[in-house]
C-alpha cells in the first residue's frame, strides 16, 4: 500500500509546497528512520550493551549507569539545541549531523569492544555512550520539527509506525539467529562486530536524510530568542494542555524504568548469549507488531495510545510480580509485552506533542518537555536505585505497575491534541 494514497485536505497543517513534496518526504523519513531504528534495536543499552559490558568484565556499577546515561543525556540539552536550531531556516542538517555523531560514537564502541577489557573498556564505552546520547538529543528535537514541516498531521503516525516495523523485522532476524545458537561463539567479537554494523546504519541514514525536500521555515522567533530558560518555562507552563501532558509523561516513565528490572531477572540463565537472543527476538517481534498498530491508532487519537499502552505496561508488571519469569520463554514474554507497550508510549507522546504544537512553538515545547523529563528521569532513576537496594525487585516492579495505572488514568482524562 502506498504511503501517501490520499490527498490532504486544503486545511492541511503543512504548506502547499510542502504538501506537493510530501510523498518524497515520507519515503525519505521511512528509509532513514528504519535504518536508525534497526541500529537502535541492535545497540540497545538495556540489552546488548548490558551483555557487552558483562562479556568485557566491566564492574557491575558501570552496567548500572547505561540506561541513565542513555536516557537523561539525550533529553537534558534539548532546550539549548532548540534555541540554536530555531535560528536556521533549514533544520534537516541538525538531524543528519546528530546521526553522523551517533554512528561515529558506536563505531568507536565497536573498536573498544574488540580491543579492550575490564574497567578501561567499560569507562570508554560509557564515555562514548554519553556522546551518543547528546547527539541523539539533537536528532530528537530536529526530527519532530522537520516532520511537522514536511508531513501532514494525519500521516506522521503512519511514517513512524512503518519505520518501527522495519526495525522490528531486522531485530527478529538477528534475535532468532542468536537464540537458536547460530551465533553462539566468540561473544566479545560478535557484539563488537554488531556495534560496527550498527554504526554503518547511522552513517547511511545521515546521508539519506540530507536528501529531504525541506522548505525554509520561520526563523523569526529563533533569531529573536535568547537562551532564557526561565522565560520558556513561564510561557509553556501557561498552557494547561501542556502542563497535563508533562504530568502524564512523567508518570509514563514507569515503563522505561521497569524494563531494566525485568531484564535483570534473566541474568540467572546459564546460557546468557542465547537468552539475549530470545530477548532481542521478543523485542523485535514487539517492534514489528507495534508499529502499524500504534501508528494507525496515533493518527486517529494519540491520546488513546497514551492510555492504552500504560495499561499493557501495568498488566505486564503485575504478571511479573505475581508469576515471576522462571524460564527463557517467560523472560521473553515479559520483554515482548513491555516493549510493545513502551513502543506505543514513545510513539503516542511524540505524536501528541507534535500535533499539540504549531510551527512557531513546536521546537520549544518538544525541547522543554524533554528537558524537564530528563531531570525527572534522573530523580526517578536515583529513587529506583535506592529502593532496589533495600527491597526485592519484584516489589519494585509492582510499584512501577501502579504508577503505570496512574499514567493511564492521566492520559485518559487529557484533551485530544
Amino acid at each position: 500500500m502506498a504511503l501517501d494514497n490520499a490527498k490532504d485536505k486544503p486545511t492541511s497543517d503543512i504548506s502547499e509546497p510542502a504538501r506537493q513534496r510530501q510523498s518524497k518526504s515520507m519515503v525519505i523519513h521511512v528509509v532513514a528512520l528504519s535504518l536508525t531504528k534497526t541500529a537502535d534495536g541492535l545497540v540497545d543499552p538495556k540489552l546488548t550493551l548490558t551483555w557487552l559490558l558483562g562479556a568485557l568484565g566491566a564492574p557491575a556499577a558501570m552496567v548500572a549507569w547505561l540506561v541513565p546515561i542513555r536516557e537523561s543525556l539525550s533529553l537534558l540539552p534539548q532546550m539549548f539545541v532548540a534555541s540554536r536550531m530555531r535560528k536556521h531556516a533549514i533544520r534537516k542538517t541538525f538531524w543528519s549531523a546528530g546521526s553522523l555523531l551517533q554512528g561515529l560514537a558506536v563505531l568507536a564502541m565497536g573498536i573498544v569492544a574488540l580491543s579492550c577489557k575490564g574497567i578501561l573498556a567499560g569507562g570508554l564505552i560509557l564515555a562514548l555512550l554519553a556522546l551518543f546520547s547528546l547527539a541523539r538529543g539533537v536528532c530528537s528535537v530536529a526530527i519532530k520539527d522537520v516532520q511537522g514541516k514536511t508531513i501532514a498531521k494525519s500521516r506522521r503516525g503512519k511514517v513512524s509506525g512503518l519505520a518501527a516495523s522495519v526495525g522490528g523485522v531486522s531485530l527478529l532476524v538477528f534475535g532468532a539467529a542468536l537464540s537458536l545458537g547460530l551465533l553462539d561463539n566468540a561473544e566479545q567479537q560478535l557484539l563488537g562486530t554488531l556495534l560496527i554494523a550498527g554504526a554503518g546504519l547511522w552513517l547511511l541514514a545521515a546521508a539519506i536524510y540530507q536528501q529531504l525536500p525541506e522548505l525554509e521555515g520561520d526563523v523569526e522567533s529563533g533569531a529573536q530568542e535568547h537562551v532564557d530558560i526561565r522565560h520558556a518555562f513561564r510561557a509553556a507552563l501557561k498552557m494547561g494542555k501542556f502542563r497535563r501532558f508533562l504530568l502524564t509523561r512523567t508518570l509514563l516513565l514507569s515503563s522505561a524504568l521497569m524494563t531494566p528490572f525485568l531484564v535483570s531477572l534473566s541474568f540467572q540463565s546459564p546460557h546468557q548469549l542465547r537468552t539475549l537472543g530470545a530477548l532481542l527476538l521478543a523485542s523485535g517481534l514487539a517492534g514489528f507488531i507495534s508499529g502499524p498498530i500504534w501508528g494507525h491508532l496515533a493518527d486517529k487519537s494519540s491520546r488513546t495510545v497514551l492510555y492504552l499502552a500504560p495499561l499493557i505496561t501495568a498488566a505486564t508488571g503485575l504478571g511479573a510480580w505475581w508469576f515471576g519469569g522462571a524460564s527463557s520463554l517467560g523472560f521473553a514474554l515479559l520483554i515482548f509485552t513491555t516493549n510493545l507497550a513502551h513502543a506505543g508510549i514513545r510513539l503516542g507522546r511524540k505524536t501528541y506533542v507534535i500535533d499539540m504544537a504549531n510551527q512557531h512553538n513546536r521546537a520549544v515545547l518538544v525541547s522543554l518537555s524533554n528537558t524537564l523529563i530528563g531531570m525527572m528521569l534522573l530523580l526517578a532513576g536515583a529513587l529506583s536505585a535506592l529502593l532496589a537496594s533495600i527491597i526485592d525487585t519484584r516489589w519494585l516492579v509492582l510499584g512501577l505497575s501502579l504508577i503505570a495505572l496512574l499514567a493511564a488514568w492521566s492520559a485518559w482524562t487529557m484533551e485530544e491534541a
